[in-house]
């Protein structure tokens, strides 16, 4: 379960981090 989560919130900051590398 843990595992799951750790990924989960991965995958949201590669995300993030993608739309903010967009936007600059």
């Amino acid at each position: 379960k843990e595992i799951k989560v750790v990924a989960n919130t991965e995958k949201k900051v590669e995300k993030a981090g993608y739309g903010y590398s967009k936007r600059m």
